[in-house]
């Protein structure tokens, strides 16, 4: 937990205009190796197709406080994060475990757009009431360029880019990059790329290999990096999902926990060089 009130809890987003790139299992694993190394972790689900939310056993339905109602301002902090249930759990025997503190997302996100645009910073003011009694702060997103990406990126410090290595990526990653440049001219200056993820990799293939060292490439050309672990292609990954839990945890023995662990060593050096060790990981 941040004990030093003058370091700023870290909150990174997850973030790629492509889909099926793997962005939602990496928020999901990158938080579960954070709760084993012991951080506390807020994970907030910025996505309307909830697949955080669900993944993750958060409550879902009619009169439960989402993201949303940040949002519109009708609900506070208090009431929107589902807190962990590690030991109701271990009490009652339930398996539903949610391991980390949650914010569920809301199929209808796209529906509050007139509220976005009328306050950008409407998820940044809820954010900054808490989050220092956070070590980081994970964002799943929407895999679009939209208003709702700009009200997220308006709270974060970092973003994280999941790409698949193939050649399409490309231009993906390039039209990103533009639109995080405006944002860092409009509503948030100090927004940082603390790199590219490949995910989704298997170096057995050439098509990995080129499109890997193409990405890394256009990541020199934008002035940010690839990582250097690379998510291997991995079974493991859409099986933890079924049964709601963070890869490492449902499987910390496998080639794609391996390389979470090894990513979120990089990340965690990331943030505090690209800081000067002013943020709180």
């Amino acid at each position: 937990m941040n004990s030093d009130k003058r370091k700023e809890t870290p909150v990174v987003v997850f973030s790629n205009n492509k889909g099926g790139v793997a962005k939602t299992s990496s928020a999901i694993a990158t938080a579960g190796v954070l709760f084993q190394m012991g951080k506390k972790v807020l994970f907030i689900d910025g996505d309307p197709q909830c697949n955080s939310t669900k993944a993750l056993n958060a409550f879902t339905g009619e009169g439960i406080p989402t993201i949303i109602d940040l949002i519109m301002n009708t609900g506070t902090m208090d009431e929107v994060i589902q807190k962990d249930n590690i030991e109701e759990s271990k009490k009652n025997n339930n398996q539903k475990v949610r391991y980390f503190d949650v914010i569920p997302g809301d199929k209808d996100l796209n529906s509050v757009e007139e509220f976005m645009r009328a306050d950008i910073f409407c998820l940044k003011k809820h954010i900054d009431q808490v989050k220092d009694n956070y070590d980081i702060v994970i964002f799943d997103t929407n895999p679009a360029i939209n208003i709702l990406l700009t009200v997220i990126y308006t709270a974060a410090t970092h973003i994280v880019i999941p790409v698949e290595p193939d050649p399409f990526s490309a231009d993906g990653i390039e039209t990103l990059y533009r639109y995080i440049e405006e944002e860092r001219g409009n509503a948030n200056a100090d927004l940082k790329i603390a790199g590219i993820l490949i995910t989704q990799y298997d170096g057995r293939t050439n098509v990995a290999q080129i499109a890997s060292a193409m990405i890394s490439q256009i990541a020199s050309l934008l002035k940010t990096k690839t990582f250097d672990t690379k998510i291997r292609d991995c079974v493991r990954v859409p099986e933890s999902h079924t049964v709601s839990m963070p890869l490492t945890i449902f499987r910390r023995k496998c080639t794609a926990s391996d390389d979470y662990y090894s990513f979120v060593n990089e990340l965690l050096e990331t943030i505090n060089e690209d800081n000067n060790g002013e943020l709180n990981v």
